[in-house]
């Protein structure tokens, strides 16, 4: 697949009349297609090249994704995505009468496959690694469904974007919704895989009242026993690093104390591959620079026994990494770390939502963060070919139930060697 590096496009027929519409009332300004380009960059690695425009894009986007912020994509890209560079598509809106300089409405990272069903079927994913924790791409509130028309333009109509494109893990937020209406304009077949659901934190309540409500009488009076336990081993506090030097040590406290448990044993934690513990360092250190990370710890007596990596884009943070002393395990640290920053957040009134990054049904976190974020995953058919589009559905879920239960029985064998 070629794909010619930094070629530009523009779309003269920005108003046509087939993708006309509007975004949803929650979005201001006018919906246009005047003087928008689009622009394909052939390597991952040449996004670093506009990262200004990048992070200006990340701070206005109608759904806010801190896995596709500069620090944390770039990190990502430099350690994780080696093999696979793939390409972006590009959406800008030209600078008035050439003095203006251009800016960035659309960011659409993309990661080609020639065969995912066994079959010599062409397919593009929004680029999404391990670490990822959205894959809702990021479009300018302004001009949401704009951006969003001009990027399925390309993908309907030109020969270098293949046949469907998959969507890992977008959350149901105003992005979800605004594409959703421009598929349904245009006719395109949709598919929809894996919808769950993940604990989140977003209320008006008083932190007290809100956990109150969230643990009941029973389980409030538990852990204040348990805390009032763990405080006759001595002082118990909780400590948020904000400035970057105080979290470069609370990010090597972090990676000592998630390698001495249990992730350290099956090889999971960040510190056991270097490449692992260069992207999380990487991406840490570079939302720190921006203010965008803080790092909870629960102290006790001075010694870290529970952490918490807290990052943040806009109005929203997400509780990305916890880690706890297993030699506390009988005091719940991780508990009561995640009860007191739940505190915190509620109090930050810059902080509207806050996402856990959890798993569905997750047994902790589930029954201390009531709200929840629906996210799935999507296959778009751009066109139609010579295989059905329902046969190319059929082989992508049976490769998924092949997956679950392959995952089921690695989860019991693990689970087994564990305990045995």
């Amino acid at each position: 697949m070629t794909i010619v590096e930094r070629q530009s496009i523009r779309f003269e027929d920005a108003g046509h009349q087939r993708h006309s519409g509007h975004t949803r009332s929650a979005v201001s300004g006018a919906d246009t297609r005047e003087n928008i380009q689009i622009e394909i960059v052939n390597s991952l690695f040449a996004l670093a090249d506009i990262k200004d425009a990048w992070m200006d894009l990340a701070e206005r986007a109608l759904d806010a994704n801190i896995s596709l912020t500069p620090a944390k994509a770039l990190a990502a890209i430099q350690y994780l995505d080696k093999a696979d560079r793939g390409c972006a598509v590009l959406v800008w809106q030209a600078g008035k009468g050439g003095t203006s300089p251009r800016r960035l409405l659309g960011l659409f990272p993309l990661k080609f496959s020639k065969a995912r069903w066994g079959i010599p079927v062409r397919s593009a994913e929004l680029w999404h690694h391990f670490y990822s924790i959205s894959g809702t791409p990021l479009v300018d509130r302004q001009l949401a469904r704009s951006t969003i028309a001009v990027f399925l333009d390309w993908f309907e109509t030109n020969q270098v974007a293949p046949r469907f494109l998959r969507i890992t893990d977008i959350a149901k937020g105003l992005v979800y919704e605004t594409l959703m209406d421009e598929l349904s304009v245009r006719g395109m077949p949709i598919r929809e895989y894996d919808s769950h659901e993940r604990a989140i934190l977003e209320t008006d309540r008083q932190g007290e009242d809100y956990l109150r409500e969230s643990l009941g009488k029973k389980r409030s009076k538990e852990y204040r026993r348990i805390r009032n336990r763990l405080g006759d081993l001595g002082p118990v506090e909780l400590r948020i690093s904000v400035d970057r030097e105080e979290i470069e040590d609370a990010l090597t406290r972090f990676l000592d104390l998630e390698k001495a448990g249990w992730k350290g044993e099956r090889g999971t934690a960040m510190a056991c591959r270097d490449d692992w513990r260069g992207f999380f360092t990487d991406t840490v250190l570079g939302l720190a620079n921006t203010g965008q990370c803080r790092i909870a710890e629960l102290n006790l007596d001075g010694r870290v026994i529970a952490t918490a990596i807290l990052v943040m884009s806009q109005d929203t943070a997400w509780m990305w990494k916890i880690a706890f002393d297993e030699t506390f395990s009988k005091y719940s640290p991780g508990v009561l770390l995640v009860l007191d920053v739940t505190r915190r957040l509620i109090e930050d009134k810059n902080i509207t939502r806050v996402d856990s990054c959890a798993v569905a049904d997750h047994p902790m976190i589930n029954k201390i963060w009531r709200e929840r974020l629906v996210v799935s995953d999507l296959m778009v058919a751009a066109r139609p070919g010579i295989v059905p589009e329902a046969l190319i559905h059929w082989l992508e879920q049976a490769r998924r139930d092949a997956r679950a239960v392959i995952k089921s029985i690695y989860k019991k064998f693990i689970k087994e060697a564990h305990h045995g």
